[in-house]
């Protein structure tokens, strides 16, 4: 009974997680449109920190859902060969807003070595170690640097924050552990962030140590397989400039008539032309209608009807009679979906719900950049 218990208990989380998300996700894109509209020095302070509240809930809703699936065993490891820059600079862009909101100078190494572990669930090692070491870093930097020794890539992760005392090195890596703040601050979560880092790293085989100073700053070490790259793997150490003045003009198809709005009007404020469809069909209709194709499509995964993101954009792209680079925003986080994207004829990236706005923007211009030099 208990084991039965403990099963629903996962399914529940597992199958909530994705209604959780649709709210999260409009609430987000809802306060960023207000942000460039608002002048008023009180109420930008107030709308800080609402997004600082939706953003935290988002981070507590991640770890609930990790560690369910992890006490579920139902974390799947997929370990391949990739080059880790992509995944480098998907960190850096992730990072980036929030760090220089602080004052903190954000820099990650522009490593373009192969690896042999699970791309996603290294993904999600690395953005809990690089989110802690921005969230308790008040002044100096955080450094995510790569080394090579023997048949391993080390990856540090480095900050100039408070310190951990040596006789909790261990202890920090349990489950609702937190260090005691020097400022006697609430610290915000469950503690869940460096037990989820753990038990990835030994589900991984990955190696994990640290070496801190009090007052001096925190590194975190990963010791990761090097890998083989094959002769068909194209290693992208392209610069990507992301011009948030440049209007592109976006395709959006969703089925939830608030995130649609949402994504709408977010877009809109950030001198893109959205174009919002609720279906296929709808999809099509606007393909046909414009003068000139949409530089990129944003499509929701869970469509209505049973159609899945991957269908829709097929279908918009054989209406259009071409590919046209393309970002799924789902609440999904199957792991199947995300491996699915990248084996696909139809190439197209994959972003969780709730997206904040900035990560958006560079996700779009970072794919419509890469679909050009693919078609050129």
């Amino acid at each position: 009974q208990t084991e039965s218990a403990f099963k629903r208990k996962n399914n529940f989380i597992a199958t909530a997680s994705h209604d959780l998300r649709q709210p999260l996700h409009a609430i987000g894109l809802f306060i960023e449109s207000l942000e460039n509209q608002i002048t008023d020095k009180a109420q930008r302070s107030t709308l800080s920190k609402m997004k600082q509240s939706s953003t935290d809930l988002n981070e507590l809703l991640n770890s609930i859902l990790d560690i369910s699936k992890l006490d579920a065993n139902a974390v799947v490891v997929s370990k391949t060969h990739f080059c880790i820059a992509p995944l480098l600079k998907s960190i850096e862009d992730e990072f980036q807003t929030v760090a220089s909101s602080k004052l903190l100078t954000l820099h990650v190494a522009n490593a373009g070595s192969t690896i042999h572990t699970d791309n996603l669930l290294l993904a999600r090692i690395l953005r809990n170690l690089v989110s802690n070491a921005v969230k308790h870093t008040k002044t100096g930097n955080v450094n995510v640097l790569t080394e090579l020794e023997a048949e391993h890539l080390l990856i540090h992760i480095k900050d100039s924050g408070p310190g951990i005392p040596k006789e909790q090195y261990q202890a920090i890596f349990e489950e609702y552990f937190q260090l005691d703040t020097q400022d006697n601050q609430p610290n915000f979560g469950m503690g869940l962030g460096l037990s989820i880092v753990k038990r990835l790293t030994d589900l991984l085989n990955i190696e994990i140590s640290l070496e801190s100073k009090l007052e001096r700053g925190t590194c975190f070490t990963l010791k990761v397989p090097l890998g083989e790259l094959s002769s068909g793997d194209v290693e992208n150490k392209t610069d990507h400039t992301q011009k948030s003045q440049q209007a592109f003009k976006l395709l959006v198809v969703e089925d939830n008539p608030v995130v649609l709005e949402a994504m709408q009007v977010m877009l809109t404020s950030l001198n893109c032309d959205a174009y919002p469809a609720c279906d296929i069909p709808e999809a099509v209709e606007i393909i046909q209608e414009l003068d000139d194709l949409p530089d990129l499509l944003i499509v929701d995964y869970q469509l209505a009807d049973g159609v899945t993101g991957d269908n829709a954009i097929q279908k918009i792209c054989q209406a259009a009679d071409t590919s046209l680079p393309a970002i799924i925003v789902t609440g999904n986080t199957n792991s199947t979906l995300f491996r699915r994207a990248t084996a696909s004829d139809c190439a197209y990236r994959v972003l969780n719900k709730p997206v904040s706005p900035d990560v958006l923007l560079k996700t779009i211009a970072s794919a419509i950049s890469d679909h050009q030099k693919v078609e050129a």
